[in-house]
């Protein structure tokens, strides 16, 4: 089984352009201690939206991408990023992985979508 943990980079069999594809957990925001996420805030602003909360949860967010023009460091940048979508664990449709010790389905919604893989936890 796999083990991931939050700001990996990962890559799926649905990647046409080698996209940026970044596993998230509440609980790796929470430690990295950005003012911009508060770990109870998040749950309290969740309880309040009637969302399901669970303290394990997991994602996997793909960076948009933009056209850019020449700059200097560029090519450099594209190899370095290419040489880390080679090295990114491969993550497939169904497969079960593991994260902060608990279990995930990872379920393919699609390449066109910002989270284009969804986690579900297992029991």
């Amino acid at each position: 089984m796999k083990e991931l943990k939050h700001g990996q980079q990962i890559r799926s069999n649905m990647d046409q352009f080698n996209p940026v594809l970044t596993v998230g957990t509440a609980k790796g925001y929470d430690a990295e201690g950005k003012k911009e996420f508060n770990l109870q805030e998040f749950k309290e602003r969740a309880k309040r939206g009637g969302w399901l909360w669970n303290e394990h949860l997991a994602w996997v967010s793909k960076a948009s991408s933009i056209i850019t023009a020449n700059y200097p460091g560029k090519d450099e940048e594209f190899r370095q990023k290419a040489e880390n979508y080679k090295n990114a664990v491969l993550i497939e449709d169904q497969e079960i992985i593991l994260i902060d010790g608990l279990k995930f389905k990872a379920v393919y919604i699609g390449i066109k979508y910002s989270d284009p893989i969804h986690l579900i936890l297992q029991d």
